[in-house]
């Protein structure tokens, strides 16, 4: 590829022309690429204000059938050649050129339209902008209005607030002191549940001594119980037995008596025979009444004791017991605890 002399500045206007003349000549159509690797160099922006010119220039030069003459003493079979090169690239170019025009025509139309269109929607944006804008107005109105009893209603708020603060910290500083308050009081009550312990630990301790002292009296008690109930039945037999004795003796003593009184009777028709035996038998007499009186006494007793005792062994025991009492009382023991009254 042929590559004209390079400028001692980068790419002037004369290099871009020189070299789209040669890209013509040669039947190609100069394009921005094709005049650059004709050069050799330069940058799209450089070559393409360049290459703008040189087609603007192009018809007027067209004209001039010297523009494009070649150098003198050339020969005619290549004037002949360059001549049917230029008039083909002119062609071309002028082809290339009503495309291009038809094209732009068809791209220019296209973008008419769609400008047209864009105005129309443009047009109908506006207007709706417009109502949007209005009622965006009224509500903007209405905002600010509403922004104004907000801010009202947000000063009252935050007086409120601040009320409500203020009492907030005076309720904490309440509560803290409440607080304080029923701590001191779960302290205080803590240590009185303590000591209420300690107290009914010690209350229990001796409630449990004292119950054991208590069995233990009971027990004693129960075994003094049925010594004495032992001993008051013994004491009942034997009074039984006395009682029987007596009444056998009275017996005895009324049926001598009666003897004697018979005898008395017979005595007394006969006493004229012995007064001093009269004597002695009125004091027999009356020592054997003496003695009756005596066991009538005794028997009298001891039916009060066995009354007292009664005729059962609880009944003899609760005698006991109750006689027992009495000593103590009359002693001052008081008495066990749990005996049957």
């Amino acid at each position: 590829m042929d590559h004209l002399p390079r400028g001692a500045r980068g790419i002037t206007e004369t290099d871009v022309w020189n070299a789209a003349d040669a890209l013509l000549l040669e039947g190609a159509r100069p394009t921005i690429e094709r005049v650059r690797m004709k050069i050799g160099r330069g940058s799209p922006n450089t070559v393409s204000p360049h290459l703008d010119t040189w087609f603007r220039h192009l018809g007027q030069r067209i004209q001039d059938p010297g523009a494009f003459a070649a150098v003198p003493e050339v020969p005619d079979p290549v004037l002949q050649a360059a001549r049917h090169f230029w008039e083909t690239a002119l062609a071309t170019a002028r082809a290339e050129h009503q495309a291009a025009l038809d094209e732009a025509r068809g791209q220019m139309q296209e973008q008419v339209e769609a400008a047209v269109l864009r105005e129309a929607e443009a047009r109908g944006l506006a207007d709706r902008a417009g109502q949007a804008l209005a009622s965006t107005t009224t509500e903007l109105e209405q905002a600010r209005t509403a922004l104004d009893q907000l801010r009202l209603t947000q000063a009252a708020d935050l007086a409120r607030l601040d009320a409500a603060q203020a009492r907030g910290a005076a309720l904490e500083q309440q509560i803290e002191q409440m607080d304080a308050h029923q701590r001191a009081e779960r302290t205080d009550l803590q240590q009185a549940v303590r000591q209420a312990e300690d107290r009914a630990a010690a209350t229990e301790r001796r409630a449990a001594l004292d119950m054991d002292r208590e069995r233990q009296a009971r027990l004693k008690s129960d075994k003094r119980a049925e010594t004495l109930e032992a001993r008051l039945e013994a004491q009942w037999r034997e009074a039984s037995a006395q009682q029987l004795a007596l009444t056998q003796a009275i017996a005895r003593l009324e049926a001598e008596s009666g003897q004697q009184r018979q005898r008395l009777a017979d005595q007394a028709l006969t006493i004229e025979t012995g007064q001093l035996d009269l004597s002695t038998q009125r004091l027999a007499f009356d020592q054997l009444r003496s003695d009756r009186d005596g066991l009538a006494a005794q028997l009298a007793t001891l039916q009060g004791v066995m009354q007292q005792l009664g005729s059962t062994p609880a009944a003899r025991a609760r005698s006991l017991r109750r006689m027992e009492r009495q000593q103590r009382q009359q002693a001052h023991v008081p008495a066990d605890a749990g005996m049957d009254t």
